[in-house]
């Protein structure tokens, strides 16, 4: 990951999502994740070469939003905690 990345994702997000990204395996130099206050969920990686909108991510990811929520026992999920994350 490069150091601009990690320094926006600890601003951003705090050390806990850091530690979390830097655990995890995902494919691609793009990450799509859910952040509010209660959860910091990476949802999948994504490899692209030019920007993309949340929408365009959760199609290409083959995500159904209310699906994944639901498999966390979640009630819901709020669509403004949806970020893609630059990470390479």
């Amino acid at each position: 990951m490069r150091e601009y990345a990690r320094e926006q994702i600890l601003e951003d997000y705090g050390a806990e999502a850091l530690e979390k990204i830097e655990q995890t395996e995902y494919n691609g130099n793009m990450l799509l994740v859910y952040a509010d206050d209660n959860a910091f969920e990476i949802i999948g990686g994504i490899l692209t070469n030019h920007s993309m909108s949340v929408d365009d991510a959760l199609k290409l990811l083959d995500v159904d939003m209310d699906a994944w929520a639901e498999g966390k026992g979640w009630e819901g999920w709020d669509w403004e905690a949806l970020d893609l994350l630059d990470v390479e």
